[in-house]
């Protein structure tokens, strides 16, 4: 069996990021199309192998997230994806949720769907050469209802908990949205309550703290349109008092988005 806890540290280790690389297809032939290239599995397949490939990617590079095509493709020389990467030294993990959906009575909040049918995926990635998985649950602060927390961190830690049955690292990502003009006193409110519920139930499926990985938002002020100004100081002093009021000590560590402004 894999040794999960030794995964998740090499995955946050220091000076590594995550690449995020699991468009789907439709948002990657869209991107395609728009730059003149062929929206094909093939110039898809192109796109991810010029990244893998890379000059020392694994000196900045920890792991990779790929979509289901991506994970099935070889590099032009035959070589399958997963087995590239683990000759560079990149781990290859999947985003296995199926999005989002509204979930009833929660003044519109949504919940991340995909746990049917979730074990025998992550046991076919598994053997495909997958390391780690990800699934993403995204919470609004404006309006945020109990129901909406409850239901996410409680498909989160099904998720995990799923993960680390069939040898996976789980990537757990609630992510408070930054789009709306709230401030940054909210945004700790919220995150805090929703990383608390989190691990509350991570803990109630027996999910083991240190073979996973969280990924979160900082708490900051949302973006659209808003006149208040935090600085850098109070950001990162905010983002760790939250974090260190709600995760365990012995989770192995905490990766955050960069953001990308669409052009």
């Amino acid at each position: 069996m894999t040794n999960l806890p030794n995964t998740a540290l090499d995955l946050v280790r220091p000076g590594a990021g995550i690449l995020a690389a699991d468009e789907s297809v439709a948002t990657m032939s869209k991107r395609l199309a728009a730059a003149g290239v062929p929206a094909t599995a093939k110039s898809r397949g192109d796109y991810r192998e010029l990244l893998l490939t890379t000059p020392r990617l694994s000196a900045w590079i920890s792991g990779m997230i790929v979509c289901d095509e991506t994970l099935r493709q070889t590099l032009a020389d035959g070589t399958p994806f997963p087995v590239a990467a683990a000759g560079r030294g990149i781990r290859l993990g999947i985003k296995v949720d199926t999005g989002t959906s509204p979930l009833p009575f929660a003044n519109g909040g949504m919940v991340t769907e995909g746990l049917d049918g979730l074990r025998p995926r992550l046991l076919e990635y598994r053997e495909l050469g997958a390391t780690f998985a990800k699934w993403r649950a995204v919470f609004d602060p404006n309006g945020l209802s109990k129901r909406a927390v409850r239901a996410n961190a409680h498909s989160l830690a099904r998720f995990a908990a799923l993960c680390q049955e069939c040898g996976l690292v789980p990537i757990v990502e609630p992510e408070i949205l930054m789009d709306g003009a709230h401030e940054i006193a909210l945004c700790q409110a919220v995150t805090s309550n929703v990383l608390t519920n989190v691990f509350k139930h991570l803990a109630l499926m027996g999910v083991d703290p240190q073979a996973l990985v969280l990924k979160t938002n900082m708490v900051v002020a949302g973006f659209a349109d808003n006149e208040e100004e935090s600085t850098p100081e109070d950001i990162a002093a905010r983002t760790v008092r939250v974090l260190r009021g709600a995760v365990p000590a012995a989770v192995p560590g905490v990766v955050f988005p960069l953001r990308r402004t669409e052009q």
